[in-house]
């Protein structure tokens, strides 16, 4: 045999190594994000055939939030008229395509989304601007409207408005509300909740309709999901509390250790896929609470996954070890653990 042959054989092999490695390790039940290490910018590959190909948004937006469906990177910002448009990446093939207008005629602001599986339910504040509209899409003046709800179909690429009073209190919330209105939470089950004005509400994709949920003790910090399920922190019992989509009622967890956020220290959650972190900026000591198990531990710092990514907004992980960020210029940017 040839050295060429040779040659070619050796790295075919290491190859196929190579990748039943990653396989190993990414079937094992154990989170690349528990190795605590830091993203990276990568512009080459992120997977076996995926590569970013077209860097810049085609449309000139800065980018406010953004989804993964499982498929394709979501987008959607303010353009320079104060008008929300829209993107979608693949990553499959590398490209950008042009989103579908959404069915309001002024920009929502504050907004906020969650992905359902089918369908991105994205509501927030219509904002009439009457005054310069800054590179980040911030409307430096503007007369805030009425909340406003819609959700867009990739498959199809198209908007529904999903209700022109779209949260049982919308009759509260008149021309002039607040337009920090409230936060994305996650899935309950099936449907989708938000924290609006403190109150926790879900959409239900089915009916299209929207349902109150009980409140936890305190609206602070807002909660987040894991496999359908809510979950925030009771600073003054110091314990996670969880709502399930057949639940009627918060339920505490097991306290949490000596040490961890009281609410003085203004404490935030954060949920992987598997793992409730709470921690108290500055502090990066966190405290993880793992459902399934029902045990707390500490933590030197929250996992990268859930740490800020420098110079990027809007970060999608749609891979343990690897994200999608666009900055406030339209560039996307392929990160990477380790």
């Amino acid at each position: 045999m040839s050295d060429r042959p040779r040659i070619v054989l050796i790295v075919a092999f290491t190859g196929a190594i190579a990748l039943a490695v990653v396989l190993l390790v990414s079937n094992s039940g154990v989170s690349p994000e528990q190795q605590w290490r830091p993203g990276t910018a990568v512009p080459r590959a992120l997977a076996m055939g995926t590569t970013v190909v077209d860097r810049s948004v085609p449309v000139a937006v800065a980018p406010q939030i953004s989804a993964w469906t499982g498929s394709q990177y979501l987008t959607l910002g303010a353009n320079a008229r104060g008008r929300n448009v829209g993107a979608v990446y693949r990553p499959r093939d590398g490209r950008w395509r042009t989103m579908a207008e959404i069915p309001f005629g002024s920009a929502l602001r504050g907004a906020s989304g969650v992905w359902t599986g089918r369908i991105w339910v994205v509501t927030g504040v219509l904002c009439d601007a009457v005054g310069r509209v800054a590179r980040d899409g911030h409307v430096d003046e503007c007369d805030p409207g009425t909340l406003a709800t819609a959700a867009y179909e990739p498959a199809t690429d198209t908007w529904r408005v999903v209700d022109a009073l779209p949260f049982p209190g919308a009759s509260g919330f008149g021309r002039g509300h607040d337009s920090a209105f409230g936060s994305a939470v996650g899935m309950l089950g099936d449907d989708a909740v938000f924290q609006i004005d403190g109150q926790y509400y879900a959409f239900r994709p089915d009916s299209w309709d929207w349902l109150w949920l009980p409140q936890p003790r305190t609206a602070e910090p807002v909660a987040c999901s894991i496999g359908g399920t809510l979950f925030t922190y009771d600073a003054s019992a110091r314990a996670v509390v969880q709502f399930g989509a057949d639940d009627t009622r918060w339920t505490t967890a097991p306290r949490a250790p000596e040490g961890s956020p009281r609410a003085s220290n203004s404490p935030h959650v954060a949920c992987s896929d598997s793992t409730v972190y709470v921690y108290a900026p500055p502090s990066r000591t966190a405290y993880a609470f793992d459902p399934r198990r029902r045990e707390w531990s500490e933590v030197p710092s929250l996992p990268a996954s859930l740490q800020p990514i420098a110079d990027a907004s809007n970060a999608v992980w749609f891979r343990p070890d690897a994200a999608l960020a666009v900055s406030p210029a339209g560039e996307l940017s392929a990160y990477r653990v380790g």
